[in-house]
């Protein structure tokens, strides 16, 4: 159970509450007469995630027959999603679910944890990230290297306007 990729089923944390409101929904479904493993996840779930949820049940080798088997896994799984913790993205924009992939990706490699992102957008940004994790805090963003080097040019700018000879305007006539 440690090792499941939760990342195909959901990025952010909108995404991991839709993602437990379905589970809940077939994990209720499981007790009805007429239930059947496949048609409930996909109409829980969808057709893609549906066989993705199929190969997670079976690397975990679930009893799919029994009932109590494959509650006792969906109960797992809800208590792992539940306490993934949050890794808050601020972005100046709102990243496309390929983005999320990537993101994704690389934070999976490079810190070796699962967690949801909470994206909070900001288009004062300019471009960058800043990241909230575990309290600490990283700024990535351009906003406030592009705001000094604007302020140092618009000093030396004016600097320069004043010292900057006047135009003789009797030479400009004379042409």
């Amino acid at each position: 159970m440690e090792e499941i990729d939760l990342y195909s089923f959901f990025h952010t944390k909108g995404q991991a509450n839709d993602f437990l409101i379905r589970l809940n929904n077939f994990s209720e479904s499981i007790y009805k007469a007429d239930f059947n493993l496949e048609t409930s996840l996909a109409n829980n779930l969808g057709l893609d995630k549906k066989d993705k949820f199929m190969a997670m049940l079976r690397e975990n080798n679930v009893n799919t027959a029994s009932t109590s088997d494959l509650k006792n896994f969906l109960d797992k799984l809800t208590e792992k999603i539940t306490n993934l913790p949050p890794l808050s993205l601020t972005l100046a924009f709102e990243p496309t679910e390929d983005t999320l992939k990537l993101l994704n990706e690389w934070f999976s490699i490079n810190v070796k944890k699962q967690f949801m992102f909470d994206i909070l957008v900001d288009p004062n940004f300019l471009a960058g990230v800043a990241i909230n994790f575990n309290g600490k805090h990283l700024d990535f963003s351009v906003k406030e290297k592009f705001e000094k080097i604007l302020k140092e040019s618009l000093i030396n700018h004016a600097g320069t306007a004043d010292t900057t000879p006047a135009m003789d305007t009797k030479a400009a006539d004379v042409k």
